[in-house]
């Protein structure tokens, strides 16, 4: 066996090889002639205490090499060199973890041999942890030469002891060699791979879903897991959206220990942790450097306490109440109650027990129950006003251990006498509490004593509605998703860019086409060719969403704007029919849904958003159609054996003439409708009076200058949302009319948005749900949304278009012209002009401004691109991907390989000759953007909305050069330049 001193000898040429390596004077570490460090002795002890995790060791002189790889990168490699990453880098961002990247070296080091004799790895790493490598000479001289820095050929080498140490034998491979070795292994490894490595210390596993799977069968069966996947069922799914917040709030408190188990006070072990007051005295003895180390170390001795003898076995008993007050949006919050407490039953270790009002004699175990059944005894529903029954029959079982009961049902049912008479009835040992929602989805967290509620907490519970998603309702997607990660009955291309100019041009209607979400965090807005375009009011994103596309037809038309829970919903046409459609777009979920209605082939008109249901009414002549957003099953009117929720919502608005927010207009003495709110204008006084609020709200009478606002006036059209009232209304002697908007404080109406920049159009405003945001589009086709204080407070503002550019835009030299030849393509936005080439490794971009002329001289400056032949965007010849929406797209060129297509929104869609996209280009007011199908995306952020992601340019020239290597023939362009 080796000594450690004769291990950790360096021969000369091998030292001279990496750079003059040599041990420091005090041997701590070893250094450069310069004298700066190369690597210290702690840090390489730890870099082969890693390494013999892997292998028997090497010989030092390779150990050291290894070294030099991570810390300095190879020295036999030319920059043109293939290397699989950045080695140094990574190890030094991930914290220079040398016991880690030990063990990485000895999978590199497979084919590298072992020595014959190793040394003892824990007597080498003791002597380079204590810094004394070898001892210094106490004669004179060169002092390095006497601590041992030469080979067999050089000075003396000095032992521990002052003896001669033993010579190690020369390295067993050349450094060239070793190294040309160790990379070749090197350039086998994923990055990905080399990162886990020196992350974790050891390979990825080969077969990780496998293994997820393994884990998952292996994993102990819970009371949640067997509930859980009850709510992927239509009827419960909306529930699963309010599990993470029940699971905090409905925690029982903790029992009352009695007398036999409290603990005795006394100490009856000792363990590695404990609070500092039970730290054990001797352990204060130690130095304080050991001290640091034990404690965090966990090392450190501390008295532990006494345990109760024995543990308590307990039941938990959930009380689902199915009666008629627990229907609805009630029911849903319930339900969500059930597996957070089965979630409860988990985490403290006791027996879980459910209990249904629909069969109050049985009791049921969840993981020993076929799911279908339990599924639906969950979805069964009853007519009693309330649960009695079931809890008489649980009061009153005998020979049970002491039990937690829940019940969970309306407040209302607590006051009923026999209720509280039988909770007065509790068996020794039991407990009952009570989760308490009413119809607004406020809960109560009560425990009942003596028969009455004492609430130990309250909270409300998000709207259902608020995030629904049906495929995956618990998965919520992220705050700012990247642009173009739609799925569902999308159109094959989508609007990965910022297309903002599209919305300037977008179409006006009687109705708003633009609209907020449910939560006034959205703001949603129907742009040219019936493109919707998203923005958040903070302003962290805007996006241009994709149509809605079914039976090969897009959505090109829009009559109306919905915002609905979570999204948005889109009521237009499709076909040359013009068949109705509702698009709905889920914005958790990132998918779109259509709707295409049978009804007739007239206009939707009439519509109804009852968020209570998240469900779309739409209303016809002879029927009405019900569309359940939440599980995309549409009923009509004429279906027999329609369901009670079907029934109920269809009779909510039976009786009304209007959809909210519009208000019924009256004037004078007109008859007032016999349900649901009106507003009336007495035209001889300017006199405003809401009818059929509650609480009722105080007529008023607005004031300008002295004179009443609305005198002589004839009312249009009123909305209100919340606290807030918007009225359309002309003079009667003019044909112009205008908007106004009044927020009520207190019992007083007043004036909210400056006149001057109301719009003058019925279909130009829109206000939230809750009354407290409003959006107005303006005469430029830009819109704004302010939010309704005191005053009102802007908080988004999106760009109109000068009409300077309108007419840029009508002028046909300046639309967009792309021209491809072999290997390049040019982009021609007058005055604006850019060059893509894809010749090299790397893909070439160059920029230019002027005219034709000017550009084509700039460009191809100094050895670009060959301009002698090319092919320009000609009108119509589609390719048959392009040819479903021929109002879209416009312009094709053709090119080796390549096809390019221009739509009238400026993007360019690339494809190569079987029709496989290939990237989407926008090129704007010379910033130009790039977006490929899987999600890389570079350029002006301007266009993207979102960073570049690193390599993209590289990925698209690879794709743009196989496009080109693939056509067997080149194709002949249409003209030349």
């Amino acid at each position: 066996m080796i000594p450690a001193d004769t291990y950790l000898q360096l021969p000369e040429a091998y030292a001279r090889w990496l750079g003059g390596l040599r041990w420091s004077v005090a041997g701590e570490a070893l250094e450069f002639p310069d004298g700066k460090t190369f690597v210290f002795s702690r840090e390489l002890s730890l870099f082969l205490d890693g390494f013999a995790t892997g292998r028997a060791p090497i010989h030092f002189a390779h150990l050291l090499h290894l070294m030099h790889l991570l810390l300095r990168g190879p020295l036999t490699l030319n920059d043109a060199d293939p290397f699989p990453m950045d080695l140094p880098g990574a190890f030094s961002v991930l914290g220079r973890p040398h016991r880690n990247a030990g063990a990485f070296c000895a999978m590199l080091c497979e084919g590298v041999p072992s020595l014959p004799d190793p040394p003892e790895i824990e007597a080498v790493c003791l002597t380079l942890t204590a810094g004394a490598v070898v001892e210094i000479a106490s004669m004179g001289g060169d002092r390095h030469a006497d601590i041992g820095l030469q080979g067999s050929g050089g000075a003396a080498l000095r032992g521990r002891g002052g003896s001669p140490a033993i010579p190690l034998d020369d390295p067993p491979m050349a450094p060239a060699e070793f190294e040309r070795l160790v990379l070749d292994r090197l350039i086998r490894q994923r990055p990905e791979a080399i990162r886990h490595w020196l992350r974790v210390g050891r390979g990825p596993e080969q077969d990780a879903e496998g293994l997820a799977d393994r884990i998952e069968q292996d994993r102990p069966r819970t009371y949640r897991s067997a509930l859980e996947p009850l709510l992927e069922r239509p009827r419960l799914s909306a529930s699963a959206l309010l599990i993470d917040r029940l699971v905090g709030a409905l925690a029982l408190p903790p029992r009352r220990r009695s007398i036999e188990t409290l603990p005795t006070g006394g100490y009856a072990d000792l363990a590695n942790r404990g609070a500092p007051e039970r730290l054990l005295l001797s352990q204060l003895a130690i130095d304080a450097e050991e001290f640091v180390r034990r404690f965090a170390e966990r090392e450190l001795l501390y008295y532990q306490r006494e345990e109760p003898h024995a543990e308590e076995s307990e039941t938990l008993v959930v009380l689902l109440d199915q009666g008629v007050r627990t229907w609805g949006g009630v029911r849903t919050v319930l339900a969500a109650a059930v597996v957070a407490l089965a979630g409860l039953a988990d985490r403290r270790g006791k027996r879980l027990l459910l209990g249904v009002s629909s069969d109050p004699t049985r009791r049921i175990d969840p993981m020993r129950c076929d799911p279908e059944k339990l599924a639906t005894l969950l979805e069964a529903s009853e007519l009693s006003p309330h649960p009695k029954p079931l809890l008489d029959s649980v009061v009153n079982e005998g020979g049970h251990p002491r039990r937690d009961l829940v019940l969970l049902t309306h407040p209302r049912t607590l006051d009923e006498p026999a209720i509280e008479a039988t909770a007065r009835g509790l068996a020794e040992g039991d407990r009952l509490f009570a989760v308490l929602v009413n119809d607004q989805r406020e809960v109560q967290l009560a425990e009942v004593r003596r028969g009455r509620p004492v609430v130990l907490s309250r909270f409300r519970a998000d709207p259902v509605d608020a995030a629904p998603s049906l495929p995956e309702p618990r998965k919520r997607g992220p705050r700012n998703p990247p642009p173009g990660s739609w799925a569902g009955d999308v159109e094959p291309i989508g609007f990965p860019f910022r297309l903002s100019p599209a919305v300037a041009n977008a179409p006006r209607s009687e109705e708003p086409l633009f609209a907020f979400d449910a939560s006034g965090e959205w703001f949603a807005a129907i742009g040219k060719l019936g493109v919707p375009h998203l923005w958040r009011l903070n302003r962290s994103l805007h996006e241009s969403l994709p149509r809605g596309f079914a039976g090969g037809e897009v959505v090109r038309e829009a009559d109306a704007m919905i915002g609905v829970a979570g999204g948005f919903v889109v009521l237009g046409r499709i076909g040359e029919a013009g068949r109705p459609v509702a698009v709905h777009y889920d914005l958790v979920a990132r998918r779109v849904r259509v709707f295409v209605s049978s009804l007739s082939t007239e206009r939707i008109r009439t519509w109804f958003y009852l968020r209570e249901s998240h469900a779309l009414i739409v209303r016809g002549e002879a029927e009405c159609w019900y569309l359940d957003l939440r599980t995309g099953v549409r009923f009509s009117s004429r279906d027999r054996g329609a369901s009670e929720f079907l029934a109920r919502d269809l009779r909510r608005i039976e009786e009304l003439s209007v959809a909210p927010p519009r208000l019924v207009v009256l004037h004078d003495d007109d008859t007032s409708p016999a349900i649901g709110p009106s507003v009336r204008l007495r035209r001889e006084s300017g006199t405003i009076a809401v009818e059929g609020m509650d609480p009722p709200w105080r007529r008023f009478r607005p004031v300008s200058e002295g004179r009443p606002l609305l005198q002589d006036h004839h009312l249009e059209r009123a909305l209100c949302r919340g606290q807030t009232l918007a009225i359309y209304a002309r003079a009667n002697a003019s044909n112009d009319g205008r908007w106004w908007i009044f927020r009520k404080f207190g019992a007083d109406l007043v004036p909210i948005v400056p006149e001057a920049q109301l719009p003058k159009e019925p279909g130009e405003l829109s206000l939230s749900l809750d009354g407290s945001h409003v959006a107005i589009r303006f005469e430029d086709s830009s819109y704004a949304v302010y939010a309704l204080e005191v005053a009102p407070v802007l908080l988004l503002r999106t760009p109109g278009e000068p009409q300077a550019t309108r007419r840029r835009h009508r002028d046909p030299r300046s639309r967009m012209m792309v021209s491809l030849g072999r290997d390049w393509m040019l982009l021609q936005e007058a005055p604006h002009a850019a060059l893509i080439w894809w010749s090299g490794s790397r893909l070439g971009l160059r920029f230019a401004r002027g005219d034709l002329e000017t550009v084509l001289q700039e460009l191809f400056r100094g050895g670009g691109p060959a301009s002698s032949r090319l092919s320009r965007t000609t009108p119509g010849h589609l390719p048959p991907w392009a040819r479903y929406d021929p109002n879209r797209f416009a312009e094709t060129a053709r090119g080796l390989g390549l096809v390019a297509v221009v739509d009238t929104l400026g993007q360019i869609v690339l494809a190569d000759a079987s029709g496989t996209l290939i990237a989407l280009i926008a090129f704007s007011h010379g910033s130009l953007a790039a977006w490929m199908p899987d999600g890389s995306r570079f350029g002006s952020v301007r266009l993207t909305g979102t960073a570049a992601t690193p390599g993209a340019e590289d990925r698209l020239a690879l794709a743009l050069r196989m496009a080109a290597q693939s056509s067997p023939i080149a194709v002949k362009p249409s003209s030349s330049s």
